[in-house]
């Protein structure tokens, strides 16, 4: 019977060794992970660059969809397989959230958007800002906004176009863009005389392209509250809260002003 011991031995600190090896490893250093990121459209470019940073200090990958808020919302809202919506308003992660697909402590601001009006007058310099350009958009052809049924960013443009009484006056001769990106892209092909776009996108790739602009005050508009929010059914939650207090931090918040996404005016 003693000469059986050592083969016994040797059976249980084989169990032990597959035990050890089956068992999962834990994940909390974010090395290898993956994060499924669908991004309002204004934001994509941003988002990029600032995947890169969170990689090397986390080891986290962002996988990244972009689209407009509305087209993100449906996708999620049926079942499209994302981590986190960083969307360009405050209003579809409260639907999430009051539908069950989103964590309800999750919700923060990451980011406020704001609008410029943006001609295509060769006459008209960028750094000759002016309520000229204004006055010559009302003289003007077609004026592209973002489809305010999908685009935070073209609701703001529309209540704008209310403030200034103009909507009826314009609404004949609107072009609408799927998304903020879009109706850039109207403007800056001259495919369109002037649109409503954003400071965001003008500041990366519009500085210094010919034409005019008109900063709209932001008390024209709904401050364009931009939240991020975590989705239910991610199987990286505490990952996704890593990105969101990295995108949150004071450090990343600083940057994202000087490319156009400062608090609004009081």
């Amino acid at each position: 019977m003693m000469g059986l011991a050592p083969r016994y031995l040797y059976i249980f600190f084989q169990a032990v060794i597959l035990l050890l090896f089956a068992m999962p490893v834990p994940s909390s250093a974010g090395q290898g992970s993956v994060l499924h990121v669908a991004v309002a459209s204004n934001f994509l470019f941003p988002l990029k660059q600032l995947a890169k940073d969170f990689q090397t200090e986390t080891g986290i990958q962002l996988v990244i969809s972009g689209g407009s808020t509305g087209m993100l919302y449906a996708q999620i809202s049926h079942g499209a397989p994302y981590d986190i919506f960083l969307a360009a308003d405050e209003r579809r992660p409260r639907l999430l959230v009051e539908k069950g697909f989103a964590v309800k402590l999750s919700r923060t601001d990451y980011a406020y958007g704001h609008i410029i009006l943006w001609g295509n007058d060769r006459q008209m310099t960028p750094e000759k800002e002016s309520i000229l350009c204004l006055n010559k958009m009302k003289q003007s052809g077609r004026l592209a906004i973002a489809n305010p049924k999908t685009a935070p960013y073209g609701m703001a443009a529309r209540e704008s176009l209310r403030a200034l009484d103009l909507w009826d006056r314009v609404k004949s001769r609107l072009v609408y863009g799927n998304n903020i990106a879009h109706t850039f892209q109207f403007v800056d092909t001259g495919n369109v005389d002037f649109g409503i776009v954003a400071l965001s996108e003008y500041l990366r790739m519009g500085q210094n392209r010919p034409g005019c602009i008109w900063t709209i005050p932001s008390t024209f508009y709904t401050p364009i509250a931009q939240q991020a929010v975590i989705l239910k059914r991610s199987k990286e939650k505490n990952n996704a809260k890593k990105f969101i207090a990295f995108l949150t931090s004071d450090k990343i918040q600083k940057s994202l002003e000087s490319l156009g996404y400062g608090k609004p005016d009081a």
